[in-house]
């Protein structure tokens, strides 16, 4: 049986998730993305689908997250607003209801970069809306940026790609850290405790399929244990 993650991917990502099928095709898993597979349904141009039709969420990177969205979960904790640059209030409303469904059904979760500061936004967290030092060319995709790891931690990289202005300032609760950059202690990986599987990561793991093969296989086994509920 095929299971099926939804997620948004922006046109420039296309090529990295492209390959990140072909590999979740082995594991008999197809991601959908659904600027693809959008329907018009009377004014929704993009429909959130039933909790049947998809067995877990891949929430990836791209526009910094509205003001109004912010604003409407948490608050922006006496950031500048000037800060959030080309924000989609579009694809806000997808993902925030998507997720909401999501979490209510336990389905497994993968928050990448924009998608972990999502989580913790829905969940009451806020943001630093401009941080130095992780967006420069150098760490784009080379694995550069070390970390400071938690024992405990779902996946023990040392050192990790990274290409973000903003980033967790107030952990939401039922967080729990496990990385941060080891020069500024900005959050890296997380995950959400009592929850079959949300694992967060500030950094992009699927423009290395190889060295994050750890985090895909964690996330496609979570998949195929899960019940489609």
């Amino acid at each position: 049986m095929i299971k099926k993650v939804y997620c948004w991917i922006r046109d420039k990502d296309k090529q990295y998730f492209e390959k990140l099928n072909q590999l979740a095709n082995t594991y008999s898993i197809q991601i959908l993305n659904i600027r693809e597979h959008r329907q018009e349904v009377g004014s929704t141009l993009y429909p959130i689908p039933s909790p049947k039709e998809y067995d877990g969420l891949l929430l990836t990177g791209g526009e910094d997250i509205s003001r109004e969205y912010q604003e409407q979960y948490s608050n922006i904790d006496g950031e500048d607003p000037s800060q959030i640059i080309s924000p989609n209030s579009q694809r806000d409303k997808w993902e925030f209801a998507l997720l909401e469904q999501t979490l209510n059904k336990g389905k497994p979760i993968l928050c990448i970069c924009r998608g972990i500061q999502l989580l913790n936004i829905f969940l009451g967290g806020s943001l630093s809306l401009n941080i130095p030092g992780h967006n420069e060319p150098k760490f784009y995709d080379q694995n550069l940026q070390e970390l400071r790891v938690e024992k405990n931690a779902t996946f023990q990289f040392q050192a990790v790609n990274s290409s973000h202005h903003q980033a967790i300032k107030r952990i939401a609760e039922g967080l729990s850290i496990e990385a941060r950059a080891k020069y500024d202690g900005i959050i890296e990986q997380l995950r959400l405790k009592s929850y079959p599987f949300c694992i967060g990561v500030q950094y992009h793991p699927e423009r290395d399929l190889v060295y994050y093969g750890p985090v895909f296989q964690a996330f496609f086994k979570a998949l195929q244990k899960a019940n489609g509920n």
